[in-house]
């Protein structure tokens, strides 16, 4: 389908939509404009705006991957505020986590979904991961909300004020210097209330003191003492009130304690840290040397960090 102007010269499309010839364009209530062959009534669409959102997520809208077609909806900048074309920055979701790209990368990741704390803004969300779909999905009860990723790379949150008859943005992130993806690079925590922001996690040092100590952080933090997993000297170390780092093992399917957690991250020596996370991702698990992406300060997960039994001091377990 497409709109030419009087000159045949095509201003939109939408490419080849799959059946027979649409017979039938509708604008819904939600703002959905779909495509329908046969029968207006049907509730089956050969095409529908839904499936591709630009840099805008609407209530009822989905935000990512259909397992089932492969089709993927993401949402993408805006290049200017006065240019709609396809822009530096885009919005993916996960089954983990949303994040925010850029170009080169990575800037913002959500929290594992409760840093965002939708339901104080008066939205009531869906988060779903199954055989068929990973999806993100909102529904205002309220005044009219919206979701839009900005030129500059926000992800925000905009109510409309019929007194002003205007958007207010009442929610963005990257909120904040921390919550710039991997501020203090691998193995360092970032706190906005410390001075300075970046500290290395316990048992782990700079990797580059000079770099440090100039406020470059991105080389991170190095463990001070080795691990020694064969003979079971290592213990873990727990970092209250964190936002947990990036890229985890989840065992959503079983029903882990916090003590099974522990032996199940405690007998794999590749294993470096371990957190529960009750009602949804159950036990998680990191099995990578370094921990990504920490943060404090407004979250609520603890995160049990291995470490080396000289750097253990006052967490040393009964059984070593």
């Amino acid at each position: 389908m497409m709109i030419t102007d009087r000159k045949s010269t095509i201003v939109w499309s939408i490419g080849a939509t799959s059946g027979s010839n649409v017979s039938f364009a509708q604008l819904l209530d939600d703002g959905n404009l779909v495509l329908k062959q046969d029968d207006i009534n049907t509730q089956r669409y050969a095409w529908q705006s839904f499936d591709h959102p630009t840099d805008t997520l609407l209530p009822g809208m989905k935000l990512g991957l259909d397992r089932i077609t492969g089709l993927s909806r993401n949402i993408t900048s805006w290049k200017t505020e006065t240019d709609p074309s396809e822009g530096e920055y885009y919005l993916v979701n996960t089954d983990i986590n949303l994040y925010i790209y850029s170009r080169s990368g990575k800037i913002w990741r959500g929290a594992q979904w409760d840093a965002i704390n939708l339901r104080s803004k008066g939205l009531v969300y869906s988060k779903l991961n199954n055989s068929q779909e990973v999806s993100f999905s909102f529904q205002a009860s309220e005044q009219p909300t919206i979701f839009v990723l900005s030129p500059l790379g926000k992800d925000q949150l905009l109510t409309w004020q019929p007194d002003s008859r205007q958007w207010d943005t009442v929610w963005e992130e990257p909120g904040d210097t921390c919550a710039t993806y991997g501020q203090c690079g691998a193995n360092g925590i970032c706190d906005v209330r410390s001075t300075p922001i970046c500290q290395c996690l316990h048992g782990f040092v700079p990797k580059n003191l000079d770099k440090w100590a100039s406020t470059d952080w991105r080389n991170g933090c190095i463990r001070k003492t080795e691990l020694d997993c064969r003979n079971r000297t290592d213990g873990f170390v727990p970092i209250s009130g964190v936002k947990l780092p990036d890229s985890p093992i989840t065992f959503s399917g079983r029903d882990l304690s916090l003590d099974e957690c522990m032996l199940m991250c405690r007998n794999n020596c590749s294993c470096t840290a371990y957190a529960m996370y009750p009602g949804q991702f159950g036990c998680m698990i990191w099995m990578t040397d370094w921990l990504f992406d920490v943060q404090k300060d407004g979250f609520q997960k603890d995160l049990y960090i291995r470490t080396a039994y000289a750097d253990l001091g006052m967490h040393i377990p009964r059984n070593l």
